[in-house]
């Protein structure tokens, strides 16, 4: 039995070993492929940073912001550096250091439009939604073709329930790419709180044809129809979200809304103090809480927005 336990505690450690040569290969491979200028006559400042986009590639955004801030202990003066430390520090929720971040790199490139985009990412991210428009606006004022400042411009927006300007934004960002799910998505949520469910329900259905796994915009487009009045098709709609996904607690109280308010329109010999009883416990549907952040949120319904947190120029810098 013993030498059974010795042979399997040595092919433990051989799998051990050959992990760690395979992790640390992978590591060489990742750096390589983002960052091919990497010579042994890099400088240290840009080594640490080459390191740094390694690390973040594989999700180890503190091993990263080690490795950014020892490249900015040696040159401070490189935007992209301070930039992707921004990006890192977002990863890891630490939103004010990630606008501290931003703002060096700004400092440095002032007409860094991605730098505003994502610097607003962060400010949304902390509840300063405001701030967040003014750095996405900065975003537009460089680059008018940024999908990613009119997207989360909009989202800020709708934080802000400046919803007719959200929707403005959102098709702004549809404009440049007509096949952005949650564009249309969000842009549905804002277009629920204007009390434009009919237009609503077209946004909802875009997403759907996009994505037709889109449990919240099933669910969302159900709430729309709610709005209108459609209740059989708004509970078919709520049924559809909740077989893709069984845990959108939403979409269960609000099918069970629906039902009860389809009942309540059939037509009955109740008596007219019942009538009027039945109407006043109806309830109002309102438009699902955003999803995202963000990011970048009882017994009534709620709209849901989305966004992914655009950090997506993580690995766009090298240094020259």
């Amino acid at each position: 039995m013993n030498r059974k336990s010795e042979h399997l505690n040595r092919r433990l450690q051989l799998v051990e070993a050959m992990n760690k040569i395979v992790f640390f290969c992978g590591f060489l491979l990742i750096v390589l492929l983002i960052c091919p200028t990497v010579t042994a006559n890099d400088s240290p400042a840009k080594q640490y940073y080459n390191e740094g986009l390694g690390f973040a590639t594989l999700g180890q955004y503190s091993e990263a912001l080690t490795s950014y801030d020892k490249s900015i202990t040696i040159n401070p003066n490189i935007s992209n550096t301070w930039f992707n430390r921004g990006v890192v520090l977002g990863k890891l929720g630490r939103y004010t250091e990630a606008i501290a971040s931003y703002d060096t790199a700004l400092a440095i490139n002032p007409d860094d439009a991605e730098a505003w985009c994502n610097r607003g990412v962060a400010l949304d991210n902390l509840g300063r939604y405001t701030e967040a428009v003014v750095s996405f606006d900065k975003a537009l004022a460089i680059n008018p073709n940024s999908i990613d400042a009119w997207y989360n411009r909009g989202y800020s927006l709708c934080n802000l329930d400046r919803y007719t300007e959200a929707v403005a934004s959102f098709d702004k960002a549809l404009a440049i790419n007509p096949n952005y799910a949650d564009a249309w998505y969000n842009r549905g949520y804002a277009l629920g709180h204007l009390g434009r469910y009919t237009e609503a329900v077209v946004s909802f259905d875009k997403a759907i044809s996009i994505n037709p796994s889109y449990a919240k915009a099933w669910s969302n487009r159900g709430v729309a129809l709610h709005g209108l009045g459609k209740y059989t098709e708004a509970v078919a709609s709520y049924d559809t979200a909740l077989a893709i996904d069984p845990n959108i607690t939403d979409a269960k109280q609000n099918r069970k809304i629906a039902l009860e308010q389809q009942n309540q329109a059939q037509p009955t010999s109740a008596t007219p103090i019942q009538q009027q009883t039945q109407q006043q416990t109806k309830t109002t549907p309102l438009l699902y809480a955003p999803i995202g952040a963000v990011v970048l949120m009882a017994g009534i319904a709620v709209l849901s927005r989305h966004r992914d947190p655009l950090y997506n120029r993580l690995f766009s810098r090298k240094v020259g």
